[in-house]
């Protein structure tokens, strides 16, 4: 089958979340046998220059556009006139359209997989150029990120942009059910949230894999009193986890633990947010090149999440290297995880900071929530089985019964 993968983003070097979610699936298709052309949208913001898949990975082909997708408030203000949200409009190119075009007619897909609603304005150009099957493969529900952040308090005129949002997200989510073939959710919650908004599509649910086999079980740290989170930090409920767990949490682990330490790492922290985030203990270490000797070097990984939905990426690359985990339930969401077994959850501050203490001092509990931890990796999120369980999906759904898809002429 031959697969052509639209992303928003380069996935690779995988350095967050969503590139990580992008580059597994890619890899998990080819390890499965099929044939997978990514055409990506290269966002000067986290732009990045090809080739740069990981060492050894099998590597599917590549091709990206520069394209320029800045927040301007003039140009936000005048589309709250359109149909199409900001969020969606502002990844819109018309070369990127018609560069797309030519990959379509050149790779003669059997499937185009959209990487995320951003991505739907450009089904116009793939219908102008191929009968393939269009696929939404969506890593969140956008509305619900935003209507959450709004229920969460903070300034007025904050909130009230943000139900906005909200409300304009959730209606043109469900005009994109009506503009592809399928959808791919990452969790059966998010799946069920798609059919809430409308959705009749067939539906696959395809959790975020990992390639256990190339994730090595992480030993003894070589900081056992720090725990660490790892995050682009242009994803808002990002910051706002960090904000939170510093403000409300991290004062009680430090009444507990003294000489414990919290190190922040992640990709495009915004101006003034090293400062935001300073308090007695808290490190801030910016962009890091290893995420995984990263996470090795310290106890534990913390993702105290208040928002946002899909599935959490660091949490799984976490439990693959078998490595401790402290979260909320929303970061817990979507993971076949139980909250004491695999790792710890708890959703308010006090509760929070007694989880976070424990593990930096019960070495017996840290080695059982790993091994416990690598074998559900290893048994539910391995990249190579989801991507086999995805094409059989494509298979049966669009091609047993039409073949497959021809591309139009120019």
């Amino acid at each position: 089958m031959r697969i052509l993968q639209v992303c928003p983003r380069v996935p690779c070097p995988a350095v967050d979340g969503g590139r990580v979610a992008m580059w597994a699936l890619a890899t998990g298709l080819r390890s499965a046998g099929h044939e997978v052309h990514l055409f990506c949208l290269n966002p000067a913001k986290h732009r990045v220059d090809l080739p740069g898949g990981p060492p050894g990975a099998p590597e599917p082909s590549i091709e990206a556009v520069d394209v320029e997708t800045s927040f301007h408030p003039a140009v936000f203000l005048r589309n709250l006139g359109s149909r199409i949200p900001y969020h969606a409009a502002r990844f819109r190119s018309e070369v990127a359209e018609e560069r797309l075009r030519e990959a379509v007619r050149r790779f003669a897909p059997d499937v185009v997989q959209l990487e995320g609603l951003f991505l739907v304005p450009y089904v116009a150009a793939v219908r102008g150029a191929t009968r393939a099957p269009i696929v939404l493969r969506a890593l969140n529900v956008e509305a619900e990120i935003w209507a959450t952040l709004a229920s969460r308090g903070g300034l007025r005129p904050a909130r009230l942009l943000y139900a906005l949002a909200a409300r304009r997200l959730a209606s043109y989510e469900r005009r994109a059910f009506g503009d592809v073939d399928g959808v791919v959710a990452v969790t059966r919650r998010d799946a069920e949230a798609f059919r809430a908004l409308g959705s009749r599509l067939p539906a696959h649910v395809a959790p975020v894999g990992i390639d256990t086999a190339a994730v090595v079980p992480l030993g003894a740290p070589a900081e056992p009193s720090a725990v660490c989170f790892l995050g682009a930090l242009d994803w808002r409920p990002n910051r706002e986890a960090v904000e939170w767990f510093v403000r409300r949490v991290w004062p009680g682990v430090i009444r507990r633990r003294p000489g414990a330490r919290f190190v922040v790492a992640g990709v495009a922290a915004p101006a003034g947010f090293a400062e935001q985030i300073a308090a007695p203990g808290v490190t801030f270490a910016g962009a890091v090149p290893d995420a995984h000797a990263f996470v090795s070097r310290h106890r534990a990984l913390v993702v105290p999440l208040l928002s946002g939905s899909g599935i959490r990426v660091k949490i799984l690359q976490a439990l693959a290297a078998a490595r401790p985990v402290v979260t909320t339930s929303r970061g817990l969401a979507g993971i076949e995880a139980t909250a004491g077994e695999e790792l710890l959850v708890a959703d308010s501050p006090g509760p929070f900071a007694r989880e976070v203490a424990t593990v930096l001092q019960d070495d017996a509990l840290a080695a059982r929530l790993g091994e416990r931890a690598r074998a559900l990796a290893e048994r539910s999120y391995d990249a190579a089985r989801i991507g086999r369980d995805l094409a059989a999906f494509y298979e049966r759904t669009f091609l047993r019964s039409s073949g497959t898809r021809d591309t139009l002429p120019a």
